[in-house]
């Protein structure tokens, strides 16, 4: 046995060059299969990373895609939005100052209405107590001399003269000019006036209702632009609070 095992011993000694290089391209080859096997494993799961990254990247990219086209949508809503926006507060704001302009305006005219209101109210309460008191003493309530008429006649004048052309009829403006240049020729003896006088009171009785008349539709005037007034001034306020309170939101 232990011949057989040292024989073999020598063979595998005695190899040939040409052995030795079989048995190290066997080898070789081998290591080269072993390799390649290996780097085809490494291969193979390195392109499985690949596909596998490259679907989900592409995937990531097309959701990527998707939210910038919502994006640029919600963004494009936005910018309507924003500018529906500023045209609502620039008619809000020029809303609110045309109705600050009109309240000012219709106060403005409304205070002018009633201040030549109340000057012609005066002048006509003025010229209906003059035109009383004339009245009174033509029709007797008086002395009869001379010097009261006179007294009337003075206190009449600028009521006539400031009178309307329709407070009497042309014919009657003589006999009143004719009273009011010389009114002591309408005086006569025992405290009486002449019959003239019964002509004056009568026109001068006519000029006091028509007077009556005008202090009352004036005063009836004035109710009237007063309750438009406050109820325009009632619809604008209003307004100006609705707007500006759309306009605070």
């Amino acid at each position: 046995m232990r011949s057989f095992h040292a024989v073999l011993l020598a063979v595998a000694h005695s190899a040939s060059p040409v052995d030795k290089v079989v048995s190290l391209l066997k080898e070789m080859e081998t290591k080269i299969a072993e390799d390649e096997k290996a780097e085809q494993e490494t291969f193979d799961k390195y392109a499985c990373w690949c596909e596998k990254t490259t679907a989900r990247k592409a995937n990531a990219i097309e959701e990527e895609r998707a939210t910038i086209g919502r994006l640029q949508d919600h963004i494009l809503t936005k910018k309507g939005e924003l500018a529906s926006l500023a045209a609502d507060i620039e008619e809000l704001t020029t809303g609110i100052k045309e109705n600050q302009e009109s309240q000012a305006k219709a106060t403005g005219i409304r205070e002018k209405e009633n201040a030549a209101i109340q000057a012609d109210t005066a002048e006509l309460q003025e010229a209906i107590g003059a035109l009383d008191k004339a009245i009174r003493v033509l029709s007797g309530a008086g002395t009869g001399k001379a010097s009261e008429l006179v007294s009337v006649a003075a206190t009449l004048r600028s009521v006539i003269q400031d009178a309307p052309q329709s407070a009497m009829a042309q014919q009657k403006v003589s006999v009143v000019r004719t009273f009011l240049t010389n009114p002591a020729e309408f005086a006569q003896t025992g405290a009486k006036y002449s019959p003239q006088s019964a002509t004056v009171q009568g026109i001068l009785k006519d000029m006091y209702d028509t007077f009556a008349l005008n202090l009352e539709e004036n005063s009836a005037t004035e109710a009237s632009k007063q309750a438009m007034y406050e109820d325009y001034m009632h619809t604008k306020i209003k307004e100006l609070k609705e707007k500006t309170e759309t306009l605070s939101k």
